[in-house]
C-alpha cells in the first residue's frame, strides 16, 4: 500500500502527457478575499463568469460564520 501515491501520480502524469501540451496549461483561479464580521461579508456579493475558476479566501476575527453559494455546478 505504500506505493499507492506513487502509482496515482504516475497515472496522472501519463494522462496529462497523453492529452497534449496545451491540456496541462490552465489559468490560475481568480483569488477573492472576503472578510466576515458581525453577520456581514465584504464584499457582500460576488459575480463569477460561467466556467471561471475562483478561490475564496474567507477570514473572520470575531466568530464562526456560515455562507452559501447560489448557482448550478458549484463545487
Amino acid at each position: 500500500m505504500t506505493n499507492r501515491p506513487i502509482a496515482i501520480a504516475a497515472v496522472l502524469c501519463a494522462l496529462l502527457a497523453a492529452a497534449g501540451p496545451g491540456a496541462a496549461r490552465q489559468t490560475a483561479p481568480r483569488i477573492i478575499e472576503i472578510t466576515a464580521e458581525r453577520f456581514e461579508f465584504w464584499p457582500s456579493e460576488i459575480n463569477v463568469a460561467v466556467g471561471e475558476a475562483v478561490e475564496l479566501r474567507i477570514r473572520s476575527d470575531d466568530t464562526t460564520h456560515g455562507f452559501r453559494i447560489l448557482g448550478q455546478g458549484t463545487n
